[in-house]
């Protein structure tokens, strides 16, 4: 329950970022109209696939959850986590300055222990719902990782950017250690990709499967 209460002061926080980020358009429109008196326009600039939304596949989440993969926890922790995931690569980096944010740092910003979180995403990595990036070097000089390791939210359950246009080292990530299929939880929503394409992209369940058989033969 107290992890609970935490993820729900956790996705308010994140909200109330959200909100404080948004433009107040009332306030735009009142500027519009004193400028269009003095003969300025005010316009709204059109960026292409550049949505600040993170995509849920509630399909995949539903299955996850119904085949107890995927905890009520685990997802309000993604949900809450969503500000922090980077257009295109789905990496878990600070809004401001861009780097890639560590257990602690995290931890702060949503407000939970260390040790719990920490737990958490062990967890998260274990079963594939999330990927982290570790430096072997590291590890075979120092046995651990010194240096912050990138963290990445598996795009089958959210992503944000276009879906069919998803970062190719990610998919490949995600094929390589398909940990969520090797359990034998069958998503409806997979990503794929090839070498000779430059992105990835969240196929159906029967396209994947095709592709894949496709692949096989080659």
């Amino acid at each position: 329950m107290k992890l609970q209460r935490q993820l729900e002061i956790a996705e308010q926080r994140a909200r109330q970022r959200e909100s404080e980020r948004r433009v107040d358009l009332s306030e735009v429109a009142k500027q519009e109209q004193k400028a269009n008196q003095m003969g300025y326009g005010l316009y709204k600039i059109k960026k292409k696939n550049k949505t600040p939304f993170v995509q849920m596949f509630h399909e995949n989440i539903d299955i996850l959850i119904k085949e107890k993969y995927m905890t009520m926890n685990e997802l309000g922790f993604l949900s809450a986590l969503s500000p922090f995931i980077a257009m295109g690569s789905n990496a878990v980096k600070h809004p401001e300055t861009d780097h890639f944010m560590t257990i602690t740092e995290i931890a702060n910003v949503l407000g939970f222990k260390r040790e719990t979180l920490s737990r958490t995403i062990k967890k998260m990595l274990d079963k594939g719902l999330m990927y982290e990036i570790v430096s072997a070097r590291e590890i075979k000089l120092y046995k651990r990782n010194v240096n912050a390791r990138p963290l990445f939210v598996n795009p089958e359950i959210m992503y944000k950017g276009n879906k069919d246009e998803i970062d190719p080292m990610l998919c490949d990530m995600v094929m390589e250690y398909d940990y969520i299929e090797k359990n034998k939880v069958l998503l409806e929503w997979k990503v794929w990709h090839t070498h000779d394409q430059k992105a990835g992209k969240i196929l159906s369940r029967s396209t994947y499967l095709k592709y894949k058989k496709q692949s096989k033969k080659k």
